[in-house]
């Protein structure tokens, strides 16, 4: 429930902020963007740390839309950068750096930009002081993430500049459709006559989808879900295209659409249709399953591998509620959770079970 409530928050964040840059039909439209694509109906029911980082990106949208820097939109950009640096330090400052950089450079915004600048350096402070303070953190996801995803050593994910932009014009559908609609010899060709112009937004908008994309292709090894920021502000460019044409059609037909979205997004939740579709996330909600189901939240867990699993971290502690250690060798706890390679059989210790890649293992009573 709580990642279905995310993901319509999220929309709806996005379409408040398309509303008041690109009208009524330009946040229907970037609703419908969000909405439809395969991030929200076959990631929303996950515990991912992306649809967390969305809301922020979405909260950020929201407020950069706004026509002034008021209190609401200050609010809202501030709060979405803290929620999406502390999530995922680098990728939360995607969002606000590239729509800052488009609209000073399209609208020529330099007060507005000056201010924006100062809300998201703030927002970061809060987390620039517990990563000076946390040599977890900088041991952990720092040099084992970041800083492997920089100099390519991490072995998943896909490399290539290129990368970012094959993901989203594989996964933004039918957003890009959208957006296409918005180039002018495009708009033309469809309405056989010189279209009205999109609004200001799209321009600024597009510059800083540009820039965004730009930003994800610098590391060495990319992950496809690394792009999921981009998400809202493309689906903000998506309104700006089509608002004006939108705005034009019978507003039942508006309606009608906007309450179809709805429903479309309360059935794909974590309890509607896309369960069928979304495979388990891994062993723990399969094959080590009736084990874990049998103890109660807060039980200690090892976890022993090469490198720290932020996944199994995260779904031990999310789903299951118990108290996860990422330890590089057996301990005192009772159960554990070892990689493949790392297991020995040993005096004390028993396999209770055996998934690809890992054992689930039991201290001896």
């Amino acid at each position: 429930m709580t990642q279905l409530l995310i993901a319509v928050l999220t929309v709806l964040l996005v379409g408040w902020g398309a509303r008041a840059s690109a009208g009524p039909g330009g946040a229907l439209a970037a609703m419908v963007s969000l909405g439809m694509t395969q991030n929200f109906f076959f990631y929303a029911p996950m515990t991912l740390l992306d649809g967390v980082l969305m809301l922020g990106a979405a909260m950020v949208v929201a407020g950069a839309l706004r026509p002034r820097l008021d209190a609401a939109a200050g609010w809202l950009m501030f709060g979405g950068t803290l929620v999406g640096v502390a999530t995922k330090a680098p990728f939360g400052l995607v969002t606000p750096v590239a729509l800052i950089a488009g609209r000073v450079i399209v609208e020529r915004s330099v007060r507005w930009a000056a201010r924006a600048t100062a809300l998201t350096v703030l927002a970061t402070l809060p987390v620039v002081l517990f990563v000076a303070t946390s040599s977890d953190w900088l041991e952990h996801y720092g040099r084992e993430q970041l800083i492997a995803s920089m100099n390519g050593t991490r072995s998943d994910g896909g490399g290539g500049p290129l990368f970012p932009a094959r993901m989203v014009l594989e996964m933004f559908w039918p957003g890009l459709a959208l957006i296409a609609f918005g180039v002018l010899p495009v708009r033309r060709r469809l309405c056989g006559t010189i279209p009205e112009p999109p609004p200001r937004s799209f321009h600024s908008l597009s510059l800083g989808g540009v820039l965004a994309i730009a930003a994800l292709s610098l590391p060495a090894r990319k992950l496809n879900t690394h792009v999921f920021v981009l998400f809202p502000m493309l689906s903000a460019l998506a309104g700006a295209a089509v608002g004006p044409a939108v705005d034009r059609l019978p507003v039942r037909i508006t309606n009608g659409t906007l309450l179809l979205l709805l429903a479309t997004g309360l059935i794909a939740g974590p309890l509607g249709i896309a369960r069928l579709y979304c495979r388990p996330a891994c062993a723990l909600s399969t094959v080590f399953a009736p084990q874990l189901d049998a103890l109660p939240p807060g039980t200690e867990v090892d976890i022993v591998s090469r490198s720290s699993p932020w996944s199994m971290i995260a779904l031990l502690a999310a789903e299951r509620r118990f108290l996860p250690f990422h330890v590089a060798e057996l301990g005192a706890r009772e159960w554990a959770v070892v990689e493949r390679e790392l297991w020995v059989p040993r005096s004390g210790w028993s396999a209770v079970s055996e998934a690809p890649g890992w054992y689930l293992v039991r201290r001896d009573p």
